[in-house]
This record gives C-alpha cells, structure tokens and sequence, in this order.
C-alpha cells in the first residue's frame, strides 16, 4: 500500500489508538496485500578474516560503495506489513524492547553507538574549558547538543530504531580532531531494564561526558519514539562545573498513515548548579523550535527557528536577535573505530556484524534471521549463566547506587600521558595505523 493510498486526509484524526488501529486493519484487511515472501538468501561473509576486510566499508559513509548500497531499491516496506509484524505483538504504549520489529525499520547500528552520534565533541565544544564567562560556557553547551540533533529529521521511517544492545556489548571509539583526541566508551550493563554505561573524555580540552542511561523504544499507535532516559552530565573539568542533560526523543512518525518521518520531539534541558544557569529547547512538528536560557530562574535569552535551517538567539533586555546556530555550520568529525576482524566477540560492530551487512545490502529477510540468531545466542548464555547461579560482571563500569562509573576514570584537569593510560587500561580503540588509514581515505590530498 502506498502513501498516497494512506494519505492525511483520509485520516483526519490523530488520536493514535487501538481504536484507530483496528479500523485500519479492518479497511485494509490481513497481510494479503502484501507480496509473498521472497525465499531469504543469507550469503556466508564469514570464512576468514579476508572476508571480513571485503565488508569494512558498510561501516564508511564516504566510500562510493556504501553510497551505491544505498542507491539499491531493496523491499518495500508497506504499512499493511509493519501492521501485521507489530501490532500482532503490541499494544499502545509497550516497550519496544520486548517485540520484534521489521528489519528495514532497524538502523544499522547498535544503541551503544547510536548515542555517540547525539555527543559528537566537533569545534562547537572544543574551546568551552578556556572560555571565560559562565554565560558564554553554557551558551557553547547548549549550543553544541542542539547542533548534534540537526542531522536526525529526514522523510519516511526506515532505519528508526537502533540494534537493541546485547548485555556485556562494548563501543569504543575515538574522534580526533586538529589538535586533540575525544575517546568514548559505552557498555550494555544490564539486560532488564536494559541499561547503558557511557564515558567520554578529551584529556587535553578538560571535559568529558558520563552517563548511567536506560534506553526505551516506545509505540504510539501511529508513531514509535526513541527515548534515552537516565543521568547524563557534562563536565569541565578544570573549571569543576556539572551541566546535566535530559535528553529529547526522536520519533519515527506515519507508521499506519499520514507522512511518514523522523523528527526530534519534546525536550532538551540542560542546568548548571554552579553557575545557576539553565536553558530549555522544545521540539515541534515540522522541526520547528523554541526555547530559552535563564539565570537564576530568570529568563535572559530566547530561542527560536528551525532545526535544520537557521536558530535565532533575542536578547531579552536589549531586543537584540543574532544567530544562534546555522545548520550548514555543523562541523563534522570522523568516528574511528577499529575493524572489525579485529574486534572481540563482545564488541558492538561484530556482534552485529551479520545483520548490518544484510541490512546495508537492503536483504531484509536475511537480517530478520541473523537478527533472531544474535537473540538466541544471548539467551542461551544468559540461561547458562543462570544454571551456574553466575552474573555477567561489567568490563569497563562499576556500579555505585543506581549509577555505573567508568572504571579508569580521570577527574582532574589535564596531565601528560593521561591518554596513553587509558589506551592501556583499554586496548578496544582504534590504533594509529588504523587512524592513518582511515585518514588516507577521508583527508582529500593527505601526506604522511
């Protein structure tokens, strides 16, 4: 069923039910108007490690062959197929977590890695830990996470919701920039509820991010949000300053009618108890934006625009109104991970290896079954673990109260040789050949 067949205006309500739901299913019927499955191919990718390097470039954007995977048509996804394979198993309001969604929905990607695009540490933050004025360091903040929303709203619904993340997976990644390198660190440490442990740190610009998050994929009848909920602070480190973070959703909308998109949704709230600043930004339909930032309660700026176009920033004393953030202006920064044929078992991009693959190829079929096998390896070996009577202990986290902390943590200010510690007490980052290498392919003109 195509979307003109589903459009807005024969479906002037918006209610999002079970109610609207059925009525859907009652018009349009069972799956009989979906093609007949085509018989699933899974190619073995696997043999040696020389297979594994044909399949490294999935994970690079830039590389002409990802772009010509992304040019395949692959199968389409008819709303009548995402009623049958969801709502079969759901009602309004479930975590997404305890269903099986229809692998085209699925972004090639696990959550771990998923929320490391949100905290991309490009030259909007770089400088924060030098800047002298409260007012302009949580300016920078504020300014930096919005910027690292501007590239979630696109149109249609397809890669929507991240791998569910396995207990004991591990991401690990580094960004460089000019003059410093940014490592981060995430790890599944808990099965039910699921939750993520995150560390971010550049030792040489004074911050880093820590996180005790519990991601959650919720259905609404017509939409399905993605929602990270739990602890996350920003700090700088020299300047002893906290900003903590609630975390806006991104929501797949026009699952069953109307148009469908990714838009961010609700609110993004940043505070700092030092300082007692604070700012909120809320979210529109139509990436729309308001906002403001206040101190001590009181509102000095306000915000306004759109997402994926210009922000506006007003002076609330002066009138005065400048730019706030240009979407264009995003700076990009090149994630650096390592290969995957030198990944451990346990490591995000190999857990989900297969699955990727059959997804980047747009063989939706083939990634529904390795799907299903990732899962059924997990509970085999949390039953093992459970006739042990043993529990999965954390690599790189360790709990305290409701909170995980990084293990190797540094919380002071910047010394010589904090980066070579870590690489020590953590050998899953990108070495510097493998940086080299990606360089040589992403750096236009690059001299060793």
């Amino acid at each position: 069923m195509s979307d003109s067949d589903t459009s807005a205006s024969e479906h002037t309500h918006d209610t999002e039910n079970l109610e609207d739901i059925d009525k859907y299913l009652e018009e349009n019927g069972d799956d009989s108007n979906v093609e007949e499955a085509k018989p699933i191919v899974v190619e073995n990718i696997y043999e040696d490690d020389q297979k594994y390097n044909e399949q490294e470039f999935i994970y690079d954007e830039n590389d002409p062959r990802t772009r010509e995977l992304e040019a395949l048509e692959g199968e389409a996804l008819s709303r009548a197929k995402i009623i049958m394979d969801v709502v079969k198993q759901l009602r309004t309001g479930k975590d997404l977590y305890r269903i099986s969604l229809p692998s085209a929905l699925l972004a090639p990607v696990s959550m771990l890695e998923y929320i490391s695009n949100f905290l991309v540490p490009h030259s909007f933050i770089s400088r924060v830990s030098k800047q002298l004025e409260p007012e302009q360091r949580f300016t920078s903040v504020l300014k930096w996470w919005v910027s690292n929303l501007v590239g979630t709203p696109r149109p249609g619904i397809m890669h929507c919701k991240p791998y569910n993340a396995v207990h004991g997976e591990v991401f690990a990644a580094k960004f460089i920039s000019d003059d410093s390198k940014t490592y981060y660190i995430s790890e599944q440490v808990s099965h039910h509820p699921p939750v993520s442990a995150v560390y971010m740190w550049n030792p040489q610009k004074n911050f880093s991010i820590v996180g005790t998050l519990k991601p959650k994929s919720k259905f609404h009848g017509n939409s399905a949000s993605n929602v990270i909920e739990g602890d996350i602070t920003f700090r700088i480190h020299n300047l002893d300053e906290e900003y903590n973070i609630v975390f806006p959703y991104v929501v797949g909308k026009g699952l069953l009618w109307g148009n469908q998109c990714i838009e961010i949704s609700e609110q993004l709230k940043i505070t700092c108890a030092k300082t007692k600043f604070s700012g909120t930004v809320d979210f529109k339909s139509k990436n729309a934006v308001k906002g403001s930032i206040k101190k001590d309660g009181k509102r000095i700026y306000k915000i306004h625009g759109d997402l994926q176009n210009k922000l506006l920033i007003k002076n609330a004393s002066n009138k005065k109104e400048t730019e706030f953030l240009n979407a264009v202006d995003v700076p990009k920064l090149y994630k650096y991970v390592r290969p995957v044929s030198t990944q451990r078992e346990f490591e995000s991009r190999k857990v989900w290896h297969r699955v990727t693959h059959s997804i980047k190829h747009k063989n939706f079929d083939a990634a529904n079954v390795r799907k299903v096998s990732v899962e059924e390896v997990q509970r085999n070996l949390r039953s093992e673990r459970k006739e042990r009577n043993e529990e999965l202990q954390s690599k790189y986290f360790i709990q305290s109260g409701d909170s995980w902390k990084f293990k190797f943590e540094h919380p002071g200010p910047y010394q010589s040789g904090d980066e070579k510690a870590l690489e020590q007490n953590v050998d899953l980052f990108a070495t510097q050949d493998h940086e080299l290498e990606s360089i040589k392919k992403n750096v236009p003109d690059f001299e060793e």
